[in-house]
């Protein structure tokens, strides 16, 4: 009889195991996708913006209430980062936000490294999504950006095809660009949008009325369905 049951566990664990993360899957609201490691070349003297895409989604049919996290767990001295979704960029100074998803949406979860022309060799950063007031169902992922290495499958530095200029700027910039660029969103330091550009209709963008103070640009493509990169803009 004892062999029986031992035998009976073993073979009913398995099953068990089975059942219940597939419950877990199943029982899942939202899904945090990103690829978290990323190599680039450090350019010294040059204020690098590098970013890594990620998304976050909602598998329910109906609206649901999320909440994310930022934990710096190590920066260069003078690096920062933002964090970019649907709603606005963050900057290192927000160190959470909520982000509500309608039925099956699903939100750009950019992490941005900026270097600020300072020397350094790597990052790492880590950010979780749970349901609002559920930490039990946080998805976490920890970003790592390794300076000087070369890959060129997971490379990917926005600033080498647009530049803004001048920067810093008292009254006005401009967006250097080896593409065709369409809308022009400017964000200040806690991540409100305070201004839209269409840059067919303007090549120069006015700010000489705004604070002085760091802002975020975000660009589009000529469509203006997909963000091309999120630059920051320091405003004297």
């Amino acid at each position: 009889m004892w062999y029986d049951t031992q035998l009976m566990k073993k073979l009913l664990l398995p099953l068990l195991c089975t059942f219940f993360f597939g419950y877990m899957a199943l029982a899942q609201s939202f899904d945090y996708d990103a690829d978290v490691e990323m190599a680039f070349q450090l350019e010294p003297g040059v204020d690098q913006d590098v970013v890594n895409h990620g998304f976050v989604t909602n598998l329910l049919a109906t609206g649901n209430g999320l909440y994310w996290v930022r934990n710096e767990i190590y920066l260069p001295p003078g690096w920062g980062s933002a964090i970019c979704d649907k709603t606005a960029c963050y900057f290192e100074s927000v160190g959470e936000r909520a982000l509500d998803l309608s039925a099956n949406e699903q939100s750009i979860f950019d992490v941005h490294l900026y270097t600020h022309s300072m020397p350094g060799d790597s990052a790492v950063i880590q950010f979780c999504v749970f349901e609002v007031n559920d930490t039990s169902t946080a998805q976490c992922k920890t970003y790592t950006f390794r300076a000087g290495l070369s890959s060129s499958s997971n490379l990917e530095i926005d600033h080498v095809s647009l530049k803004i200029s001048p920067n810093p700027t008292s009254d006005y910039f401009n967006i250097n660009s080896e593409q065709t660029i369409g809308r022009v969103e400017l964000y200040n330091v806690i991540g409100s949008k305070i201004r839209t550009y269409d840059s067919r209709e303007t090549a120069t963008f006015n700010i000489a009325d705004l604070p002085i103070g760091i802002y975020l640009v975000r660009i589009y493509n000529e469509t203006n369905n997909r963000v091309l990169s999120t630059l920051r803009l320091k405003k004297r």
